[in-house]
């Protein structure tokens, strides 16, 4: 199945995750970084929805990790698609953490996609996308 005729039929959830702990753990203003991340999270749902307009987006405060294989699941997610900073082998890193942990613990299949140049995937934002029809999804 082509992309474009799987993007056609299918449910696309955008979730992006914002974790205000982060900003205790770095000893800063805890409320205005908290807001910050917010704002950063639902920007980077901005993003995605321009590129898929029929996009239903979840902003979910808490573990990026958990909040991401959380909605997958929730979801019953057939696709997991995420975006990756593209860490060098070099440093030993060849997907970021989020990309990493939902590659190895997704009930599902992942699809880990990086920015080109042109940059169309949002870094940072998560894609869980059903495709089943309700009548298959029910045989589950």
């Amino acid at each position: 199945m082509l992309l474009a005729d799987l993007t056609d039929a299918a449910r696309i959830v955008g979730v992006s995750v914002w974790d205000p702990a982060r900003a205790a753990h770095a000893g800063l203003q805890t409320s205005q970084l908290a807001d910050h991340l917010q704002r950063e999270a639902a920007t980077a749902l901005e993003a995605a929805r321009t590129e898929f307009p029929r996009l239903e987006p979840r902003l979910i405060r808490g573990g990026e990790v958990a909040g991401v294989l959380g909605v997958a699941a929730s979801e019953r997610a057939d696709l997991l698609a995420v975006g990756s900073h593209g860490g060098s082998r070099s440093s030993g890193i060849g997907f970021g953490s989020v990309a990493s942990a939902a590659a190895h613990r997704a009930s599902c299949s992942v699809l880990v996609a990086r920015r080109t140049d042109g940059g169309s995937f949002p870094v940072g934002s998560s894609m869980p996308v059903t495709a089943r029809s309700t009548q298959a999804r029910q045989q589950r």
